[in-house]
């Protein structure tokens, strides 16, 4: 009698504790994981250059801390900028940019940054995109080129500013050795990290 009474309580406590959770009903969402991470900074005018390979569809989010840098992407392309042949996607606004880069596209990804203000400090985050049912481990590689002087708006003889044009060969800005070593050190976590989870 005492075992069924114990039974009879166990089963009574399950029942409650069931119905106590689809009355609270807690829906708990899943944050992106972040699959790579670069910084830096870039002067008005100018584009830095990063290269993403990445396995299923990604978010790219460009956070400016200071000043302002838009974003232009290209499969097809290995210098994008803000002429319209030369990039696949873009988002140039004032802010946060960003862009849902599908998996169909060619990898590597050429990424364009443009320094929009005298200075510009960014965060470029690749995110898994979980609005999509890719059914692989995601996963992404940064390789930074640096930055290039390449883009100066041209004047013609009325005054007027023609279309934006490349009016110098790009040169590589020498970078600070602290930056790339921190990219360096967090694409090496992130790698260990997608073996090991």
């Amino acid at each position: 009698m005492v075992e069924m009474f114990n039974l009879l309580f166990i089963l009574v406590c399950v029942i409650f504790a069931i119905l106590l959770g689809k009355l609270i009903n807690v829906d708990i969402t899943r944050k992106p994981r972040i699959l790579a991470r670069t910084w830096g900074h870039i002067d008005q005018g100018n584009f830095t250059y990063i290269y993403l390979t990445f396995q299923g569809p990604v978010i790219l989010n460009l956070s400016s801390l200071s000043g302002d840098a838009d974003l232009y992407i290209s499969d097809n392309n290995m210098y994008p900028t803000f002429d319209a042949d030369t990039y696949t996607l873009h988002s140039a606004t004032c802010g946060q940019d960003i862009i849902e880069v599908p998996e169909i596209v060619q990898v590597p990804l050429a990424v364009g940054i443009y320094g929009y203000s005298e200075m510009s400090e960014f965060i470029l985050e690749v995110h898994e995109n979980l609005n999509s049912s890719y059914p692989y481990k995601q996963w992404a590689i940064i390789q930074e080129e640096g930055d290039v002087q390449s883009i100066k708006p041209e004047k013609n003889t009325e005054g007027t500013n023609k279309r934006d044009t490349i009016s110098q060969v790009p040169k590589k800005k020498k970078r600070r050795k602290t930056d790339s070593d921190f990219s360096t050190i967090f694409s090496i976590l992130e790698v260990l990290e997608l073996i090991f989870l």
